[in-house]
């Protein structure tokens, strides 16, 4: 009997692990056809929705706290998130990682980053 409670258990473990909010899984194709609408919006607000909206099928998904880093484009030097970033964010690539996932890309404008930094 202890054998059938084990692999119930587990079961129930893997079912309730791969599950959404909303009922759905979501696949890697889904969370990189999102993260390819950011690298490939051609103006500041369509990358800021598109950030955006990468950031809810994360979130909906069940993902890892989101961990942002910076780095100077010309350099590649750890950076600092401050005004230095806000004032000129072209000059440096943004990388966000959910766990294992890693996705990098340059701002085109301070709107990209504004839904990173929402409270």
């Amino acid at each position: 009997m202890k054998p059938i409670a084990v692999v119930c258990a587990l079961a129930l473990l893997v079912a309730c692990g791969s599950q959404v909010i909303g009922g759905g899984m979501a696949t890697d194709s889904e969370f990189d056809g999102a993260w390819e609408r950011v690298r490939g919006a051609t103006d500041a607000q369509e990358q800021g929705d598109a950030v955006a909206a990468f950031l809810r099928r994360n979130e909906e998904a069940g993902a890892p706290a989101l961990q942002v880093s910076v780095h100077r484009r010309d350099t590649g030097a750890k950076a600092a998130i401050d005004d230095a970033l806000w004032q000129d964010p072209s000059q440096y690539e943004v990388t966000l990682r959910y766990g294992t996932r890693s996705h990098v890309f340059v701002p085109l404008s301070s709107a990209s980053l504004q839904p990173l930094f929402r409270e």
